[in-house]
């Protein structure tokens, strides 16, 4: 009986330690939970074992660590039996030295750290992360101004085509750029976080696609 439980148990671990669940895709690219671990693989990477095959904006074919290929989406996971469909997409988030909440995703499949401000209206960022992501916003964006504690700053109004956290993506984001370097971290704000649930429990913030 005891042997049985040990290996009933080395077996719930192993299956843990083999799960993999994609957080965001883009081109050659693969932003990846590997065993509880967040990590972006570039095509030909390898992490815990697991190597990125392939990786496009609506699929990453990975090798686990026993040869298998296995091609994966954000709607599901994978572990070394096979693919397995996920029922909810969640993330749980905990608060950082100064208690902000800071996260990582992806602005139209660019890679971005985020701070979850709920206090802010649109998902905000300075020229600086605009440029980092190639985001076109002098051109397509609506100029307007915004009083700060700096003074009065350009602003350029703009529409994200996607922003993901988490494997929850968004479509179609109203978004703000404020001339200059600030803020320093892009401001993950209401006009993402509307279209989800937030919840806080023991300390951590939930975030939960709704369905």
């Amino acid at each position: 009986m005891k042997l049985f439980i040990v290996l009933l148990l080395f077996s719930s671990l192993s299956y843990a330690s083999d799960k993999i669940k994609v957080m965001g895709l883009f081109n050659g690219k693969a932003y990846l939970n590997i065993a509880g671990q967040n990590k972006l693989l570039t095509v030909g990477d390898t992490y815990k074992g697991v190597t990125l095959l392939q990786a496009t904006g609506k699929y990453a074919k990975i090798k686990n660590k026993h040869g298998q290929e296995v091609k994966l989406t954000t709607s599901g996971s994978v572990s070394s039996g096979g693919y397995k469909k996920q029922t909810k997409t969640s993330l749980k988030i905990y608060p950082d030295s100064n208690g902000m909440y800071q996260v990582k995703g992806l602005i139209n499949g660019n890679p971005i750290n985020f701070l979850i401000d709920t206090g802010a209206t649109y998902v905000a960022m300075s020229e600086r992360h605009a440029k980092k992501i190639g985001l076109n916003y002098k051109d397509k964006g609506v100029i307007s101004s915004a009083q700060t504690a700096s003074g009065i700053v350009t602003t350029w109004e703009v529409t994200l085509d996607s922003v993901e956290v988490g494997g929850i993506k968004i479509n179609y984001v109203s978004a703000a750029v404020i001339s200059g370097n600030h803020p320093y971290e892009v401001l993950l704000g209401m006009s993402y976080l509307k279209n989800i649930k937030v919840q806080h429990s023991g300390g951590a913030m939930l975030l939960q696609k709704k369905y």
